[in-house]
């Protein structure tokens, strides 16, 4: 595209490659148009030093990235392999859903998983 630009122009303009510029910066993030909300608005401004810094400190920190490693690998990467650390985090030890007493079996439930038991047992009452 640069190239097509510079030998049509003989320069070339940012302004044409602004779009494509934008998308490359969003995809390296991890932002989609068709990806869900990443998180909810709030009144603390986006600053894109800040979250870089924050991906570097969970890769090197949490993942023990190596800040090579870290450094070669992308926003969006590191955005992945935090979500599947915290998917893996959830799996072996659960999650605040599980302590929710709406979750909790009712008294017919367990009635019903005790005399399953006990017939599997062979102590059938």
């Amino acid at each position: 595209m640069i190239a097509a630009k510079t030998e049509m122009n003989g320069l070339c303009l940012i302004q044409d490659f602004t779009p494509a510029i934008v998308e490359f910066v969003k995809h390296s993030l991890g932002w989609t148009d068709d990806a869900p909300e990443q998180a909810a608005p709030s009144s603390k401004p986006f600053v894109l030093t800040d979250h870089l810094t924050e991906l570097f400190e969970f890769a090197t920190g949490v993942l023990h990235w190596s800040p090579a490693d870290t450094w070669a690998a992308t926003p969006a990467e590191i955005e992945h392999a935090r979500k599947g650390h915290f998917d893996m985090l959830r799996l072996i030890h659960g999650n605040a859903e599980d302590d929710d007493p709406r979750n909790l079996p009712t008294e017919a439930e367990i009635d019903q998983g005790l005399a399953t038991l006990r017939a599997l047992s062979g102590e059938a009452s």
